[in-house]
């Protein structure tokens, strides 16, 4: 579990010459102006992993590095953490200083690129070390080796794991012999080789001789979507929760499932569930209901899954068993994020199958394009900024009293010129 007084004692000391993790006896440490930045993204990166196991590879410098000995310290050595140095002397020092600080990793000495430097070690590529280590998704890969980076970003491409890698850290010279342009070079070579995935590009270079960094983060693989709907599926009591972009999609989605033979509606509620009856091209009934927090939009046939439009609805522990239960997170809603919305569910098939339909019908977490798509998919994904949002805003949200909605906060929609 990562340790979240460490995070802020970084982001408060970032910059500044001290012992570094702030540890009698570790390196000291001063960033350069770009790392300041690849700092505070590091930072953010370490904040938003939630896997039970985390994992770095860093490449390069690791007799000093502040990026590998942070990562460790705030897991507090309970984590994957694989460094390559190609001076062995180097290689002693850093185990001797991680031992000093309590730090747990594992040392080779070696290097990474197509060339190798004097008295270089063992070659090693990241896909070689990702499978000595038994990492299928890595965190993190941080890489500092002295104008090899672009050829390692070319053999990342190579191996074809550039869709597991979370976080991609590059720092960049252009003051290491031939003395080309490296940061070009490798956002060249980045933009080429993963033009196809869904990542967050930033950049940090003054140009000249001087250092960069490139920094890119792996959207699609992006924990907080993930850790949004376990904690959503553990307030409300369901063993499952799948992320959307907003609830009504989410009431389409699960009509769809169940192959529902109507859209069954009250008069009085909001008239995007309506519509869905001509969306789907199946009938629509009204009915007299004065519902609270939920109501039934339909079924399976032969009295099948009910599906829920609990927009509304604010309780802990409210699932009901058997259904699929749609909630929204539209801005005027308890948990209030603009948009964005959740399907409950106790059935592992459903949640699997109706997370791959708001995926365009694919696998999240894997390229569409090695994809062999076979059923009809929808754009209605939540994105990774949503459930941040969501993630932040959740604490207060429990423990505020929701409003409570009443039915005369709908006009009867049979009225509507529309739907006469």
């Amino acid at each position: 579990m990562k340790n979240f007084d460490k995070i802020e004692f970084y982001v408060k000391n970032i910059g500044q010459t001290n012992y570094l993790h702030g540890i009698e006896g570790s390196h000291p440490f001063e960033l350069h102006e770009d790392e300041h930045i690849q700092m505070v993204h590091f930072l953010q990166a370490v904040s938003a992993i939630e896997t039970k196991k985390p994992t770095m590879i860093e490449l390069g410098h690791s007799s000093h590095s502040a990026y590998s000995q942070t990562f460790n310290n705030i897991f507090d050595g309970e984590c994957i953490n694989v460094c390559i140095e190609p001076v062995e002397k180097d290689v002693v020092l850093a185990q001797e200083e991680w031992t000093s600080c309590g730090f747990k990793g594992f040392f080779y000495h070696g290097y990474a690129g197509a060339k190798k430097p004097t008295n270089g070690g063992e070659k090693f590529r990241v896909k070689d070390l990702m499978l000595k280590h038994n990492i299928d998704m890595l965190d993190i890969l941080h890489m500092d080796i002295d104008g090899q980076e672009a050829s390692v970003l070319s053999e990342i491409a190579e191996d074809g794991i550039f869709d597991r890698i979370h976080n991609l850290f590059v720092s960049t010279h252009n003051d290491v012999p031939p003395f080309v342009d490296l940061h070009s070079e490798c956002n060249k070579t980045l933009r080429e080789n993963i033009k196809d995935h869904n990542y967050l590009f930033n950049n940090a270079h003054t140009g000249g001789q001087s250092d960069g960094c490139i920094i890119i983060r792996n959207r699609a693989l992006d924990p907080s979507v993930k850790s949004f709907e376990e904690k959503i599926a553990e307030f409300f009591g369901a063993p499952y929760a799948v992320a959307v972009d907003c609830c009504t999609h989410g009431v389409e989605l699960c009509l769809r499932y169940v192959n529902a033979n109507a859209v069954e509606s009250p008069s009085r509620t909001y008239p995007s569930i309506p519509f869905l009856a001509r969306k789907l091209s199946i009938p629509l009934m009204w009915r007299e209901e004065r519902w609270q927090d939920y109501y039934e939009v339909g079924r399976g046939p032969l009295f099948g899954t009910k599906v829920y439009d609990a927009a509304v609805l604010w309780k802990e522990n409210s699932y009901i068993p058997e259904s699929l239960m749609c909630l929204s997170f539209q801005f005027q809603k308890h948990l209030s994020l603009g948009r964005g919305g959740m399907i409950l569910t106790d059935d592992k098939q459903a949640a699997k199958d109706l997370r791959m339909m708001a995926h365009d019908g694919r696998e999240p977490f894997t390229p569409w394009r090695e994809q062999n798509i076979k059923h009809m998919g929808y754009h209605y994904y939540m994105t990774p900024e949503t459930a941040d949002l969501g993630l932040k805003k959740l604490p207060e949200a429990i423990t505020r009293e929701p409003r409570q909605w009443v039915i005369e906060d709908w006009p009867d929609l049979r009225n509507m010129e529309i739907f006469k």
